[in-house]
């Protein structure tokens, strides 16, 4: 099942703390056995998990125990510029990928997330910062970044998301840049994990009608 083209990432994000990992990893296979859906679930994680020894096969345990495929876990660095010459960090990172599981860098553009980074990161997913998002009209420069930064992850294989949509313009500007993910309080807020199962089964009615378009 594609994910649908400029609509929402469909993920449920958290932070990183104690049992946390574990229930929303739980949370996600429980929600996918039961809806027959494909989604992913987005867990922060910064460089002092990275330093645990434990954490890859923390991470591996929660896998194992739900049943969730390593793939449906994206890792969101939420600290990309201290871990970018981070030896330790840098091999916790390469553990998990060699589990399956993505990676993903926030705020991509901005700050320490460079392209730069590109390089050090064994990195899945791209997160466009919602800075580019604000303006898409046609010919802004906000618009001509978006368009550079979709196409550069596109030519790396990489996943693309929009971060901070928040109008239809801008929802509307993306999909005809071929953004294929984007997420944003046009498409809703965060929930609570009842509210997210609830809407999960009206996006699955809506797919399976063929409603909707695959990326």
């Amino acid at each position: 099942m594609g994910a649908p083209q400029g609509r929402p990432a469909r993920s449920r994000r958290v932070p990183h703390r104690p049992r946390v990992l574990d229930e929303a990893v739980a949370q996600a296979a429980s929600l996918r056995n039961e809806l027959h859906l494909e989604f992913f679930v987005t867990v922060n994680v910064s460089s002092v998990q990275l330093h645990d020894p434990g954490f890859v096969d923390a991470v591996r345990r929660s896998l194992a125990l739900a049943g969730l495929p390593p793939a449906a876990l994206v890792l969101e660095l939420t600290e990309s510029g201290s871990v970018a010459e981070d030896t330790i960090a840098l091999t916790r990172l390469r553990g998990l990928r060699a589990l399956g599981v993505r990676l993903a860098i926030d705020d991509f553009g901005t700050g320490y997330s460079s392209m730069a980074y590109l390089h050090s990161f064994p990195v899945d997913v791209l997160k466009i910062d919602k800075s580019f998002i604000a303006d898409l009209v046609e010919g802004s420069p906000d618009r001509r970044l978006a368009e550079e930064l979709t196409r550069l992850g596109s030519s790396l294989g990489l996943l693309t998301i929009a971060e901070g949509v928040e109008t239809e313009a801008q929802h509307g500007a993306l999909d005809v840049l071929g953004c294929p993910l984007a997420q944003g309080y046009f498409y809703g807020g965060a929930l609570p994990c009842d509210e997210l199962a609830a809407s999960l089964r009206v996006a699955g009615t809506s797919q399976r009608s063929g409603s909707w378009r695959s990326a």
